[in-house]
């Protein structure tokens, strides 16, 4: 997805610090953020966690553009270790 688009629902995120980002259900992935034509979701395991501060999702895709960035385009999966069986997808 285009850096800027990226960036930009990261600042979506990390408005939200403090306040819970969730799945819908276990098992699910729910769109948390979007801009331009890109979307972050938020993908729970079957088993496990549905909720995580949108901060702290906010610090893992600052990551993943920092670490999974080429010719401008951003895109990867991070599982979040503070909440195991969440993961964000760019």
């Amino acid at each position: 997805m285009p850096y800027n688009d990226v960036m930009s629902a990261h600042d979506q995120l990390n408005g939200k610090r403090g306040k819970d980002c969730c799945t819908s259900s276990k098992g699910a992935c729910i769109n948390i953020a979007n801009s331009g034509n890109m979307a972050i979701d938020l993908c729970s395991d079957v088993n496990k966690g549905l909720c995580v501060d949108c901060g702290t999702v906010a610090d893992y895709v600052g990551g993943l553009v920092k670490n999974c960035q080429k010719d401008g385009k951003v895109g990867g999966t991070q599982d979040i270790v503070e909440s195991p069986g969440l993961t964000v997808q760019i």
